[in-house]
């Protein structure tokens, strides 16, 4: 992790807190908390997992959002919504596959 990224991810103090902003299609910005990331071989993609944060209250929304991660030449994390539904698809079950195995263990 290079030392802009370690901004995103951990506080002045060295705890970890994860909040990223987002713009969604129409221009609004949402913050959103990475819960889980993974590379997809058969589609040669980062992906990650996230939970909008609501502005008001501060807390996690129920739906899972998920997007395309990669990093710009200068290292800095761009995430990327998924348009294609098959991809979509096969993104979801990948992270449903990895939520089910980490109840179950």
């Amino acid at each position: 992790m290079n030392n802009k990224n370690y901004d995103l991810f951990f506080n002045q103090e060295g705890e970890e807190t994860i909040l990223l902003t987002v713009t969604d299609a129409e221009g609004n910005d949402l913050d959103v908390e990475p819960i889980a990331n993974m590379e997809i071989e058969e589609l040669n993609k980062e992906y990650i997992a996230t939970f909008q944060i609501n502005a008001t209250t501060g807390e996690r929304e129920e739906e899972l959002l998920l997007f395309r991660y990669y990093e710009n030449e200068d290292g800095e994390p761009i995430l990327e919504g998924i348009d294609d539904e098959e991809e979509l698809t096969s993104v979801s079950a990948a992270f449903m596959q990895y939520f089910q195995s980490q109840l179950q263990s």
